[in-house]
């Protein structure tokens, strides 16, 4: 959210004054407020355990941060596709796969198909044409990347 202040207005006589004493600026000069909003960043992230990536992509979700992906993001990493306010360079990786069962190492098919209900549409029709999520990593990027999600700007 964006919100200006005109030093005309009578509750923004002080910031006026205290702009004119501390910058030297004009008295009708606008100060210009911003909510602090981080950005995310990611370039270089292996992914992980997913209830690690569900609490960090949660808490990314509440706090309504833009993520843009710069690099490459695997595994559990791409969690972050799910969120509205995620974009991607011309350098983002995607690398997919189907979740493992952290005990015996082997893919869990009903835990692949969760996983893919949840990534935006385009995401999931492009993981499908490539193979579906499996035990063979499939890889997202350039031209086909900036077909599916929006150019960080």
């Amino acid at each position: 959210m964006v919100t200006f202040f005109s030093a005309r207005t009578p509750g923004s006589v002080v910031l006026g004054k205290l702009c004119a004493a501390i910058f030297a600026c004009r008295l009708e000069a606008a100060v210009l407020v911003t909510a602090a909003r981080a950005d995310i960043r990611i370039t270089h992230d292996e992914g992980g355990l997913q209830d690690v990536y569900r609490q960090r992509v949660n808490a990314a979700r509440a706090s309504g941060e833009r993520v843009l992906i710069d690099g490459f993001c695997s595994s559990s990493c791409t969690l972050y596709l799910t969120l509205p306010r995620v974009c991607a360079t011309a350098r983002a990786e995607l690398l997919f796969h189907a979740p493992f069962d952290v005990r015996t190492g082997l893919p869990t098919p009903a835990e692949a198909e969760r996983l893919l209900a949840i990534y935006p549409p385009g995401i999931r029709s492009w993981i499908i044409r490539h193979g579906g999520l499996s035990h063979i990593p499939i890889k997202l990027r350039g031209a086909e990347l900036a077909q599916l999600l929006p150019r960080c700007r």
